[in-house]
């Protein structure tokens, strides 16, 4: 596989998860300072925000491990970048059940 679509897609992923991530990070520093302008939206929407991001990554990388013909003989980083996509897609759903209040949300 030709260098420059691997550096392209991964790249893709890096641009479409700096927001979010840096979201949840600031708002984890943020909490952990006690800062009162709640700190957990931040965390919340980043999550919220990985959700849609996740579904079209899975369904792309799905795909193109379709297109490879089969798991054995895609590349290492499309297997990767399927399973970190879903497993960011299942905590991101259950974070959108809890917001939408289809199931009670953790208390700590």
């Amino acid at each position: 596989m030709n260098k420059k679509i691997i550096f392209k897609d991964i790249l893709i992923d890096v641009l479409l998860l700096i927001l979010p991530l840096w979201m949840i990070i600031y708002g984890l520093i943020e909490l952990a300072k006690g800062s009162l302008f709640h700190p957990d939206v931040f965390v919340l929407f980043g999550i919220l925000i990985i959700g849609p991001i996740s579904i079209f990554r899975v369904f792309f990388y799905q795909s193109k491990i379709k297109e490879n013909n089969g798991w054995k003989h895609s590349m290492f980083y499309q297997k990767f970048l399927l399973i970190f996509y879903i497993t960011f897609l299942i905590i991101s759903i259950l974070f959108w059940l809890m917001f939408l209040e289809i199931i009670p949300p953790i208390t700590w």
